[in-house]
Protein backbone atom coordinates (compact mmCIF):
# COMPACT_ATOMS: atom_id res chain seq x y z
CA UNK A 1 0.00 0.00 0.00
CA UNK A 2 1.24 3.26 -0.81
CA UNK A 3 1.48 5.89 1.80
CA UNK A 4 0.21 9.41 0.36
CA UNK A 5 2.15 12.66 1.78
CA UNK A 6 0.18 15.52 2.16
CA UNK A 7 2.46 18.86 2.26
CA UNK A 8 0.46 22.01 3.30
CA UNK A 9 2.27 25.00 2.43
CA UNK A 10 1.26 28.68 4.14
CA UNK A 11 1.36 31.44 2.38
CA UNK A 12 1.66 34.88 3.42
CA UNK A 13 0.44 37.39 0.95
CA UNK A 14 1.71 40.66 1.92
CA UNK A 15 0.20 44.06 0.16
CA UNK A 16 1.00 48.19 0.96
CA UNK A 17 -1.12 50.61 1.97
CA UNK A 18 -0.79 54.32 2.39
CA UNK A 19 2.47 55.73 2.61
CA UNK A 20 3.43 59.20 4.50
CA UNK A 21 6.36 61.13 4.66
CA UNK A 22 6.72 63.51 8.09
CA UNK A 23 9.40 65.94 8.92
CA UNK A 24 10.26 65.44 12.52
CA UNK A 25 13.11 67.52 13.95
CA UNK A 26 14.19 68.52 10.57
CA UNK A 27 14.56 64.59 9.95
CA UNK A 28 12.44 63.18 7.21
CA UNK A 29 10.60 59.71 8.71
CA UNK A 30 8.36 56.95 6.16
CA UNK A 31 5.64 56.10 7.66
CA UNK A 32 4.27 52.30 5.68
CA UNK A 33 1.46 50.49 6.36
CA UNK A 34 1.54 46.74 5.04
CA UNK A 35 -1.26 44.32 5.51
CA UNK A 36 -0.81 40.42 5.96
CA UNK A 37 -2.90 37.56 4.65
CA UNK A 38 -1.77 34.27 6.06
CA UNK A 39 -4.64 31.56 5.93
CA UNK A 40 -7.06 33.88 7.27
CA UNK A 41 -5.15 35.77 9.82
CA UNK A 42 -4.87 39.27 9.24
CA UNK A 43 -3.00 42.10 10.35
CA UNK A 44 -2.12 45.39 9.53
CA UNK A 45 1.08 46.89 10.66
CA UNK A 46 2.66 50.49 10.72
CA UNK A 47 6.19 50.43 9.80
CA UNK A 48 8.90 53.60 10.84
CA UNK A 49 11.51 53.77 8.50
CA UNK A 50 14.35 56.79 8.35
CA UNK A 51 15.43 56.52 4.63
CA UNK A 52 15.82 52.48 3.97
CA UNK A 53 16.59 51.85 7.47
CA UNK A 54 13.56 50.51 9.42
CA UNK A 55 13.02 51.61 13.13
CA UNK A 56 10.33 50.04 14.64
CA UNK A 57 6.84 48.57 13.85
CA UNK A 58 3.32 48.88 15.10
CA UNK A 59 0.17 47.14 15.37
CA UNK A 60 -3.10 49.09 13.26
CA UNK A 61 -5.47 46.31 13.28
CA UNK A 62 -5.25 42.38 14.34
CA UNK A 63 -8.22 40.51 14.59
CA UNK A 64 -8.55 36.73 16.26
CA UNK A 65 -12.27 35.38 14.96
CA UNK A 66 -13.79 32.37 15.45
CA UNK A 67 -17.84 31.20 15.45
CA UNK A 68 -18.73 32.57 18.68
CA UNK A 69 -15.67 34.88 19.85
CA UNK A 70 -13.57 37.81 18.57
CA UNK A 71 -10.70 39.51 19.75
CA UNK A 72 -9.07 42.83 18.40
CA UNK A 73 -6.36 44.42 18.80
CA UNK A 74 -5.92 48.01 16.94
CA UNK A 75 -3.70 50.68 16.71
CA UNK A 76 -3.07 54.73 15.78
CA UNK A 77 -0.70 57.22 15.70
CA UNK A 78 0.03 60.99 16.40
CA UNK A 79 2.63 63.29 15.58
CA UNK A 80 3.44 66.33 18.32
CA UNK A 81 6.87 68.45 17.53
CA UNK A 82 9.40 65.84 18.27
CA UNK A 83 6.93 63.31 19.34
CA UNK A 84 5.58 59.93 17.92
CA UNK A 85 2.77 58.74 19.93
CA UNK A 86 1.33 55.45 19.84
CA UNK A 87 -1.80 53.93 20.81
CA UNK A 88 -3.05 50.26 21.16
CA UNK A 89 -6.35 49.13 22.11
CA UNK A 90 -7.53 45.31 22.57
CA UNK A 91 -10.99 43.88 22.97
CA UNK A 92 -13.11 41.00 23.03
CA UNK A 93 -16.38 39.37 22.77
CA UNK A 94 -17.52 36.05 23.55
CA UNK A 95 -20.83 33.69 23.67
CA UNK A 96 -18.58 31.77 26.09
CA UNK A 97 -16.63 33.85 28.01
CA UNK A 98 -13.39 31.84 29.91
CA UNK A 99 -11.55 34.92 29.55
CA UNK A 100 -12.01 38.08 27.67
CA UNK A 101 -8.64 39.90 26.35
CA UNK A 102 -8.41 43.60 27.45
CA UNK A 103 -6.58 46.45 27.35
CA UNK A 104 -4.72 50.01 26.29
CA UNK A 105 -1.22 51.39 25.95
CA UNK A 106 0.50 54.71 25.38
CA UNK A 107 3.89 54.56 23.96
CA UNK A 108 5.79 57.92 23.76
CA UNK A 109 9.20 58.23 21.16
CA UNK A 110 11.46 61.15 20.67
CA UNK A 111 13.47 62.41 17.76
CA UNK A 112 16.48 63.49 18.90
CA UNK A 113 18.46 66.24 16.73
CA UNK A 114 20.70 63.77 15.09
CA UNK A 115 17.19 61.91 13.95
CA UNK A 116 17.69 58.95 16.44
CA UNK A 117 14.23 58.06 17.92
CA UNK A 118 14.00 56.75 21.41
CA UNK A 119 11.55 54.88 23.74
CA UNK A 120 10.74 58.10 26.42
CA UNK A 121 7.82 56.54 27.84
CA UNK A 122 5.56 53.68 27.67
CA UNK A 123 2.43 52.83 29.90
CA UNK A 124 -0.08 50.19 29.81
CA UNK A 125 -2.94 48.49 31.47
CA UNK A 126 -3.63 44.92 29.87
CA UNK A 127 -5.67 41.84 30.66
CA UNK A 128 -4.12 39.37 28.93
CA UNK A 129 -2.59 35.42 28.84
CA UNK A 130 1.17 35.21 29.40
CA UNK A 131 4.04 33.35 30.53
CA UNK A 132 5.67 32.79 33.81
CA UNK A 133 8.45 31.17 34.89
CA UNK A 134 6.53 29.76 37.95
CA UNK A 135 3.83 27.42 36.54
CA UNK A 136 1.97 27.26 40.11
CA UNK A 137 0.62 31.00 38.83
CA UNK A 138 -1.46 29.72 36.60
CA UNK A 139 -4.98 28.01 36.49
CA UNK A 140 -7.45 26.65 33.78
CA UNK A 141 -4.95 24.10 32.01
CA UNK A 142 -1.92 26.64 32.52
CA UNK A 143 -2.79 29.72 30.71
CA UNK A 144 -4.29 32.16 32.44
CA UNK A 145 -2.63 33.55 35.62
CA UNK A 146 -3.55 33.66 39.09
CA UNK A 147 -2.64 37.46 39.22
CA UNK A 148 -5.13 38.29 36.62
CA UNK A 149 -8.13 38.20 39.53
CA UNK A 150 -6.29 41.13 41.49
CA UNK A 151 -6.16 43.58 38.84
CA UNK A 152 -9.81 44.11 39.94
CA UNK A 153 -9.51 43.23 43.21
CA UNK A 154 -7.07 44.31 46.57
CA UNK A 155 -4.97 41.10 47.42
CA UNK A 156 -6.03 40.58 51.16
CA UNK A 157 -2.75 38.36 52.04
CA UNK A 158 1.13 37.99 50.63
CA UNK A 159 0.45 35.47 48.71
CA UNK A 160 -2.03 37.02 46.88
CA UNK A 161 -0.06 40.30 46.46
CA UNK A 162 2.85 37.82 44.97
CA UNK A 163 0.23 36.85 42.27
CA UNK A 164 -0.19 39.95 41.29
CA UNK A 165 3.14 41.36 41.11
CA UNK A 166 4.53 38.26 39.13
CA UNK A 167 1.28 39.13 36.73
CA UNK A 168 2.86 42.75 36.31
CA UNK A 169 6.10 42.25 35.93
CA UNK A 170 5.35 39.75 33.26
CA UNK A 171 3.37 41.89 31.45
CA UNK A 172 5.97 44.71 31.64
CA UNK A 173 8.21 42.34 30.55
CA UNK A 174 6.52 41.01 27.70
CA UNK A 175 4.92 44.97 26.47
CA UNK A 176 8.01 46.86 27.24
CA UNK A 177 6.31 48.91 29.53
CA UNK A 178 4.97 51.14 33.03
CA UNK A 179 1.77 48.72 34.19
CA UNK A 180 -0.63 51.61 35.62
CA UNK A 181 -3.36 50.82 38.16
CA UNK A 182 -5.74 52.79 40.14
CA UNK A 183 -6.05 56.27 39.08
CA UNK A 184 -3.33 55.96 36.43
CA UNK A 185 -5.47 53.11 34.54
CA UNK A 186 -8.47 55.50 34.48
CA UNK A 187 -6.20 58.34 32.84
CA UNK A 188 -4.60 56.22 30.42
CA UNK A 189 -7.87 54.03 29.37
CA UNK A 190 -9.70 57.68 28.98
CA UNK A 191 -7.52 59.02 26.73
CA UNK A 192 -6.92 55.62 24.65
CA UNK A 193 -10.17 55.74 23.68
CA UNK A 194 -10.61 59.53 23.02
CA UNK A 195 -7.72 59.24 20.51
CA UNK A 196 -9.06 55.85 18.69
CA UNK A 197 -12.57 57.10 19.34
CA UNK A 198 -13.99 56.35 15.57
CA UNK A 199 -11.39 53.93 14.89
CA UNK A 200 -12.51 51.43 18.16
CA UNK A 201 -16.31 52.54 17.36
CA UNK A 202 -16.06 51.00 13.82
CA UNK A 203 -14.31 47.91 14.72
CA UNK A 204 -16.86 47.35 17.59
CA UNK A 205 -19.83 47.99 16.55
CA UNK A 206 -20.99 44.46 15.06
CA UNK A 207 -20.88 43.58 18.72
CA UNK A 208 -24.06 44.58 19.77
CA UNK A 209 -25.17 41.53 17.41
CA UNK A 210 -26.01 39.13 20.30
CA UNK A 211 -26.80 36.19 18.33
CA UNK A 212 -23.83 35.96 17.39
CA UNK A 213 -21.16 37.00 20.46
CA UNK A 214 -23.56 36.98 23.21
CA UNK A 215 -23.97 39.46 26.21
CA UNK A 216 -20.26 39.27 27.24
CA UNK A 217 -17.95 42.00 25.80
CA UNK A 218 -15.14 44.44 27.24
Amino acid sequence: MKKIYILLILISVYSFGQTKQYTINRHKFIFKEMQIDQGGYNQEVLNLYRGKEKLLSHILFEEDVDCSSISIRLGNYYIEKNKIIFYSYWASADRMPLFLKFGFQKQVYSVAQNGNVKLENSKIYIEDLIETQNKDFLVLNGWQHKGLKYLNKTPKNKQQKIWLNDYIYNIEKQYNAKFVLGKARKELEKEVRCKMKEIIEFHTKAWNNKEAYGKSKR
